[in-house]
């Protein structure tokens, strides 16, 4: 229960990885606030939920529009009264097809959802987390050969950078956990589980404004220091 203090929002709720995320949270004790794509996911979502100790607070957002992103951060702050993470999880489906074959649409999702809602979710929770003098903003992202998911990632790593130097020394890191590739079906491998539990706990430290690899970051955890 490593987490039984900590009140934590994590974005993608009905999907493999988020879900996966929050049954980790969980069980370490967190207090949850999860966001689904609209009613019917958060409807759907209940019946998985229904044992756990701690009921979470399940939010309907559609992560394309700003008023949706903003409500539900203040909905969260309500319940609450603070959060002490945010964990972005949710990803957006778009064709493999190269840039000059892509279509407008999904371009516009990908960059909505995972680089627009990332900045306003940090922009609406880091004063917050600010006053608190504490907090962890974690951005979920994986390998992208081609196509706008691999802009996203390039944005949203460079946005990670500059939100961590615009609140550097307030107690506020913000950090990318590379997935690197460890998934499949959506779901991902216990190993970047555990390095966002790690991430989101006080044994982080003041690491921000990185890009951390999980499968690094949990090895060099277990590695023994030299005496």
């Amino acid at each position: 229960m490593a987490l039984y203090d900590k009140y934590v929002l994590i974005t993608g709720a009905d999907g493999p990885a988020g879900f996966q995320l929050a049954e980790a949270f969980a069980a370490e004790g967190a207090r949850l606030a999860l966001t689904t794509r609209d009613v019917g996911h958060a409807m759907a979502l209940e019946p998985h939920i229904a044992h756990w100790l701690i009921p979470p607070l399940i939010l309907p957002c559609d992560l394309h529009y700003e008023e949706d992103i903003i409500r539900t951060v203040h909905r969260t702050l309500r319940r609450f009264g603070r959060i002490d993470s945010i964990i972005h999880a949710a990803s957006a489906t778009v064709p493999s097809v190269p840039l000059m074959d892509h279509p407008v649409d999904p371009w516009r999702s990908a960059l909505a959802v995972h680089v627009t809602a990332p900045f306003l979710l940090s922009r609406e929770a880091m004063p917050w987390m600010i006053r608190q003098k504490s907090g962890s903003v974690i951005h979920l992202i994986d390998q992208a050969p081609e196509g706008p998911l691999r802009a996203a990632r390039a944005a949203i790593i460079e946005l990670t950078r500059q939100l961590a130097a615009e609140v550097r020394g307030t107690g506020v890191l913000v950090n990318c956990l590379d997935q690197d590739g460890r998934g499949g079906g959506g779901r991902m491998d216990g190993v970047v589980v555990e390095a966002a539990l790690w991430l989101a706990s006080r044994e982080s430290g003041d690491r921000s404004g990185q890009c951390i690899r999980a499968p690094e970051l949990v090895r060099s955890r277990m590695t023994p220091r030299p005496s």
